[in-house]
């Protein structure tokens, strides 16, 4: 009912959901030996081992004996560097850091629904949406990724160092070509901000004959600081 009204969670809490311990209603008590009478039985499930790859299922849809409904609560999704380490039980576990690679997605209601997907291609590093028999060029996720439409996420383990540390991975083509376009941008600005406070480049007499060349010159000097 919390989870409800709230409309909103988080991917860990739903792991932390599913680690939690549960008490069995009365018709699953068992018989204590120690006891001599039934007593309500409890039951908790713990991540003991992680595969390389993970899937995580979300329960989008409910069915109880009245009705049938999809749950359309916004889930907060880590895109990188999910951290399960410490929900391991094992205490021997290596490190285990994911990173997000595909998503399943369900649009609409139970009876009109559709299915897309988006996934990370290693060769090109791109992100891709599959709709039905067409894929195109998709932006990657956001960070974190927020919606209610994700129903199975896929994710994979970073690989680790010889200390035993997670290796974080290359960011992907399209936030490098952001990078290096924020760059571009922000030395156009510095120049045109030298070019206003008139640090304009100093030209040596010993390479100009006469006045107009060393305008020429100059012209020249700025327009190519500019470029």
């Amino acid at each position: 009912m919390t989870v409800a009204t709230r409309r909103r969670v988080l991917l860990e809490e739903t792991l932390n959901w599913f680690t939690k311990k549960e008490q069995l209603g009365e018709q699953d008590s068992w018989y204590c030996p120690q006891c001599k009478k039934h007593e309500r039985a409890s039951k908790q499930l713990d991540l003991w081992k992680l595969p390389e790859i993970l899937i995580l299922h979300l329960k989008r849809f409910q069915y109880t004996k009245w009705s049938r409904e999809k749950l359309t609560w916004d889930v907060v999704i880590p895109v990188r560097g999910l951290d399960l380490t410490a929900k391991v039980a094992n205490p021997n576990h290596e490190a285990a850091v994911y990173d997000l690679i595909a998503v399943s997605r369900h649009y609409g209601s139970l009876s009109g629904g559709h299915y897309t997907a988006i996934g990370f291609n290693d060769k090109a590093q791109k992100w891709f949406d599959f709709n039905d028999s067409s894929s195109n060029v998709s932006s990657p996720p956001n960070e974190p990724y927020e919606s209610s439409d994700p129903y199975i996420l896929v994710y994979r383990r970073r690989k680790l160092d010889d200390k035993g540390v997670p290796i974080e991975p290359a960011a992907p083509v399209g936030q490098f070509w952001i990078f290096i376009f924020s760059s571009l941008i922000y030395i156009i600005i510095e120049s045109n901000n030298r070019h206003k406070r008139g640090a304009a480049p100093s030209i040596s007499s010993a390479t100009t004959s006469n006045g107009s060349s060393s305008r020429h010159h100059l012209d020249e000097n700025m327009e190519m600081e500019e470029d």
